[in-house]
């Protein structure tokens, strides 16, 4: 959002090492000499911590609170009143390219068509007829199915069934819209209401392109194409958001449109994510609907929030560490209703699946010694903390005593750490919740954790298919994904992973190497995710399957990758972010059949799977056992599988033959 998004997606990319060494816990000075190979770091929370937590609202929901006592909780001295909101907003769909496609689509037997007028010309294009628009000398040229029929600047778009079809009719459609860097026949990029408008200007390196705005009606139009929360969440944390949304947009609207874009706002989280129809026709769209229609008060009329008669600017984030944050504290600025206050609902994992607690995130030596600019590091303290608990200075110390302090953005930002919620793994965690008072109401009972089902309990016989069938059953809550390639008959990545896939309670889903199938693709637009999990480095899995999921709003993407299937054993084992002395499992990394009968086992008692050779242990493996102290290494597998000079190598070794 605006000036928020570089904190709150800038992290977006987090990786998970491939060889985990060995994690120390620091001392409080430099007087030991020994310099630790590695640091690691905890925490809770993902996002910039000032306003509305979407978490806190969903939590508070869930206990009775309305969406006026969540807002106002959030926004100190607030009051929500009606206001009139029957403005033209403008968001920018496609920015700084050299052209776009569009076609228009039915919704039903009829539709689809659009004009597009260009001056004192119109240009009319049928039902799924492919228009391209790109940039010709100064102006805007139309191309439909490659013949070139209009030039001008700028261009106006029309379809049917929107307000103002002009002369395409009244058939319910949708606009298909995307920049070069999109594929027409992909999910999402489609848009219900309004008009776009689609001009040609020289940017700042002199180059000429194209801006597509979609001009809407901000009182209802573009409120119900935003996807910053999930449909499926409580009716009262939906209205939340959809009155901090408005309140958003209108400070936008009333600041003029900018120059450059001749937008409002744009379509991502530089200020909302917007994704059209997508989030209307999507899983549990009817809720979302009902919570913007439910917020309006009139025709031209709508709840917003109001500090002292004015509309407020509003700002909202995944979740905090127990407390939000003073607006002066991300951004410098004292704003009186941007105080920090109690968020404990963030800490809670029914609420918060994914970020009430992260890591452990293992940073070597080199890294944390780069950040700070010192030889090395051997001592790390929280010097200060803000209300919020967040970092507000880190101290590092070196061997020889010298001693160096970050912000803790800067410092948060430089060993891509989730959130400044954080602390040293190991040391006492400063976010563990507080005891509160019980809430007015009871808490709706939440449904079992559902584990889900391997991919091949499905009857489709498309791969992509089963993983989505076969993963129905996980609740759309959970705001986690895995993904990863069709596994092949020597593959085990999929089988190593069974059991962080059931500590995420996440779905396990596939795609192609270098992009997501339809059926995938649809599924993670259903389910509306945070974080994914990308199981295998660039050449598994690409970086355009990545921007796929970026463009579906997904928050964090986790690479975990290593440089053979045994380094690839210990990232899985770290990213479960299991308890220290938590038993393991230990087969050999070409043992199929055994690893494919171990998995479920595994999953069900989310014990790590290590993988090691007949006769030796790998590096990475070793490294990970020292450093974990597993209460109990169970090698499966005969000694011709498993050698006894293996068994006797792990801690606490015992053999199960099966």
């Amino acid at each position: 959002m605006d000036r928020t998004s570089w904190i709150k997606r800038g992290l977006s990319l987090l990786t998970v090492p491939a060889l985990v060494l060995a994690v120390l816990t620091l001392p409080a000075t430099a007087q030991a000499a020994t310099v630790p190979s590695s640091i690691s770091f905890s925490g809770s929370g993902w996002g910039h911590g000032v306003g509305l937590s979407q978490v806190g609202a969903r939590g508070q929901a869930t206990e009775g609170r309305t969406a006026t006592q969540i807002l106002t909780h959030y926004f100190t001295g607030t009051v929500v009143r009606t206001v009139a909101d029957n403005v033209d907003l403008r968001v920018n769909l496609a920015f700084n390219v050299s052209s776009v496609k569009l076609r228009g689509e039915a919704l039903g037997a009829t539709g689809g068509n659009v004009e597009i007028t260009v001056g004192s010309k119109v240009v009319k294009a049928a039902s799924k007829s492919v228009v391209t628009l790109r940039t010709s000398g100064n102006s805007v040229q139309v191309l439909v199915g490659g013949v070139a029929k209009a030039t001008g600047n700028p261009v106006v778009v029309r379809w049917s069934g929107t307000s103002n079809p002009g002369s395409t009719g009244t058939g319910a459609a949708v606009l298909n819209l995307v920049d070069p860097t999109k594929n027409i026949d992909s999910n999402g990029h489609r848009y219900r209401y309004g008009r776009v408008e689609v001009r040609s200007r020289t940017n700042s390196a002199g180059v000429r392109t194209l801006s597509a705005v979609n001009v809407l009606k901000l009182h209802d139009e573009y409120l119900l194409g935003l996807g910053e929360m999930p449909s499926s969440w409580p009716m009262a944390a939906l209205q939340a958001q959809v009155i901090a949304a408005r309140n958003y947009a209108m400070v936008r609207y009333n600041s003029g449109v900018r120059a450059g874009c001749w937008c409002h706002v744009f379509n991502n989280t530089s200020d909302q994510v917007f994704v059209g129809y997508g989030k209307e026709a999507g899983a549990s769209g009817a809720r979302w609907h009902q919570a913007v229609v439910s917020t309006n008060k009139s025709a031209t009329t709508s709840s917003m929030l109001l500090y002292r008669g004015a509309v407020a600017q509003t700002f909202f984030f995944d979740c905090s560490g127990g407390r939000t944050q003073n607006s002066e504290d991300v951004w410098g600025s004292a704003e009186p209703y941007l105080r920090s206050v109690d968020d404990h609902w963030s800490l809670d994992s029914k609420y918060n699946p994914t970020f009430a607690s992260w890591g452990p995130k293992v940073r070597t030596q080199a890294q944390v010694a780069t950040a700070f600019g010192l030889a090395d590091v051997v001592g790390l303290s929280y010097a200060t903390r803000y209300t919020s608990g967040a970092a507000r200075t880190v101290t590092a110390t070196s061997s020889k005593g010298v001693s160096a302090s970050l912000p803790g953005s800067t410092f948060t930002a430089r060993l891509g750490l989730t959130s400044r919620w954080s602390f040293v793994t190991g040391t006492a965690n400063p976010f563990v919740p507080k005891p509160v008072t019980p809430p007015v109401t009871p808490p709706v009972a939440t449904p079992p954790a559902t584990t889900p089902a391997p991919p091949a309990a499905a009857t489709s016989t498309d791969p992509y298919t089963q993983a989505v069938n076969a993963n129905k059953s996980v609740p759309l809550t959970s705001r986690t994904i895995v993904v990863t390639t069709v596994p092949t008959a020597t593959a085990v990545n999929q089988l190593v992973a069974a059991p962080l896939v059931a500590s995420l309670r996440a779905p396990l889903l596939y795609t192609s190497t270098n992009g997501m199938p339809r059926v995938t693709a649809a599924e993670v637009h259903r389910r509306a995710p945070t974080t994914a999990y990308i199981l295998g480095g660039t050449s598994i899995v690409s970086a355009t399957v990545e921007a796929q999921l970026r463009n579906a709003g997904v928050h964090a993407i986790i690479r975990i990758s290593g440089t053979d299937r045994f380094a690839m054993s210990v990232a899985i084992a770290s990213a479960m972010n299991v308890p220290i002395g938590r038993s393991v499992f230990v087969v050999n990394g070409t043992d199929h059949a055994r690893l494919a009968a171990l998995a479920p086992l595994a999953a069900r008692s989310a014990r790590p799977i290590l993988l090691v050779r007949s006769t030796s242990i790998p590096a990475p493996v070793a490294t990970y056992l020292k450093a974990h102290k597993p209460r109990t290494t169970t090698v499966v597998g005969p000694t011709t599988m498993v050698s006894n000079s293996v068994l006797h190598a792990v801690p606490a070794g015992v053999r199960s033959a099966r």
